[in-house]
């Protein structure tokens, strides 16, 4: 019983995700980036990918070629 919950959360909550491309709103951005701070499950999605990465100033230069 608690797999079939669980796998139904994990498809509700990939459903209801934000999707690569879609554009949100400054507050809306606020939002999702403290509730990430505050989650207890972590920094991955259900299927493991990370949802944070860290990277120093000069790797973001680099990915947005400014350097």
């Amino acid at each position: 019983m608690d797999v079939l919950r669980d796998r139904i959360i994990t498809r509700m909550a990939c459903r209801s995700a934000i999707k690569a491309g879609q554009q949100l709103h400054l507050e809306e951005m606020r939002i999702l980036i403290r509730d990430i701070a505050h989650a207890r499950l972590g920094f991955t999605c259900p299927h493991g990918r990370p949802v944070v990465l860290s990277m120093s100033e000069e790797e973001l230069e680099k990915y947005f070629k400014r350097r």
